[in-house]
């Protein structure tokens, strides 16, 4: 079944720009430009912004000089003074897909022209199928330089839940829809919201955002904890035999002398330093089984997804991302509103993210019976 690819045309909203210093007819081979530091010889350069009607990708021809840029081809259309000119470097599309998954390297099926008339250059995979995957990469043929690959994308297309379609599900919902050019933008308000989401979890569920790693430690009772994301320890097993662990008890670097003594079965830790925690007992080389607090989860990539206990909240974000882009444009009345919505949506995450109990028709919270010393209470932030 034939599988159709929508590559976003946003160089424009990347690249270094200048103006037309007048105005340019179709045929024309030079375009005069008000500054030409940012074009090169073979590089694309894009006349008019993405979306218009007339807009057109030509290459350079030759170094620019004064404010002259020669081209290799000839002008399509008619271009007025001040029309824009984007420095885009590439003027093609390479198309990847890989049809058994994403662990292997994709293989390169098609190259395309980009097309800057339109928000999205099209291609049609006719041989494609919803279980195949594709990566794609911009390219410039004069120069024979190639972009970074994309994120994979399935044939079936981004999740519901996934970076890509939740800045789609905004976008879509602005009243100009090209309003905001810069991907990125719409990203950082996705993950500016995961961070508000994420915190509120943390401060309501404490075992909410927790990684686990094992690291090794020496006769001198210190090991580090390299990973990136590492905030604080949540609980660590200690072995110094690979098959016996103690739970350790976190004390203070000040709170014992160097007469006291420990012993491996009821082992101690302190913090040595920000990422370093020191045993007690040392003298005995051996291992600890490491579970921590995690910095919060971002949306790096475009098929990068929500965590799943925020899926069922995914319009929070794009409320939120409403919000943000209508204060933006100053429409302070709609903004308010996206924002109250995305915020009634967080309260109610987290009145269902509160641990409790089922017993019949109503939710209440309850404990085993227990003393004063066993409650925990997770405040964080």
């Amino acid at each position: 079944m034939a599988r159709i690819i929508r590559i976003k045309n946003n160089l424009d909203s990347q690249a270094q720009s200048s103006y037309l210093a007048t105005s340019q007819s179709s045929g024309g081979t030079s375009l005069y430009v008000k500054n030409i530091n940012d074009f090169t010889d073979n590089y694309a350069v894009q006349i008019g912004a993405t979306g218009e009607e007339t807009a057109e990708i030509q290459i350079i021809s030759g170094n620019p000089s004064g404010t002259t840029v020669n081209l290799l081809g000839t002008l399509k259309f008619d271009h007025s003074v001040d029309t824009p000119v984007y420095a885009i470097k590439h003027n093609q599309i390479k198309i990847y897909r890989n049809t058994s998954g994403t662990t292997t390297p994709a293989t390169e099926i098609d190259t395309v022209n980009i097309t800057p008339d339109s928000e999205f250059t099209q291609y049609t995979d006719v041989n494609g199928n919803s279980d195949y995957w594709y990566r794609v990469s911009y390219y410039n043929q004069y120069l024979s330089q190639e972009s970074e690959l994309s994120a994979w994308i399935q044939g079936s297309g981004f999740t519901f839940t996934s970076r890509a379609k939740l800045r789609q599900r905004i976008q879509s919902k602005l009243y100009d829809a090209g309003y905001i050019k810069d991907d990125e933008t719409i990203n950082d308000w996705i993950n500016e919201w995961l961070e508000t989401m994420n915190n509120a979890a943390v401060s309501l569920r404490e075992d909410f955002s927790l990684g686990s790693t094992t690291i090794s430690h020496g006769t001198d009772g210190l090991g580090t904890i390299t990973n990136s994301d590492f905030i604080d320890v949540r609980r660590v097993w200690f072995t110094t035999d690979g098959e016996s662990y103690y739970e350790g008890n976190r004390i203070e670097s000040n709170e014992y002398m160097p007469s006291d003594v420990f012993v491996n079965t009821d082992p101690k830790f302190y913090y040595h330093r920000d990422n370093v925690i020191a045993k007690l007992p040392t003298g005995n080389a051996g291992s600890a089984s490491v579970l921590y607090y995690a910095m919060p989860y971002i949306l790096d990539n475009d098929d990068d997804e929500l965590p799943l206990v925020m899926k069922p909240y995914s319009n929070s974000f794009v409320n939120y991302g409403l919000g943000q882009a209508y204060m933006l444009d100053q429409k302070t009345e709609l903004a308010v509103n996206f924002l109250t919505l995305a915020n009634n949506d967080l309260e109610r995450f987290k009145l269902n993210i509160t641990p409790r109990g089922k017993t019949g028709p109503k939710f209440i919270q309850f404990t085993d019976s227990t003393s004063a010393e066993d409650y925990d209470y997770p405040f964080f932030f």
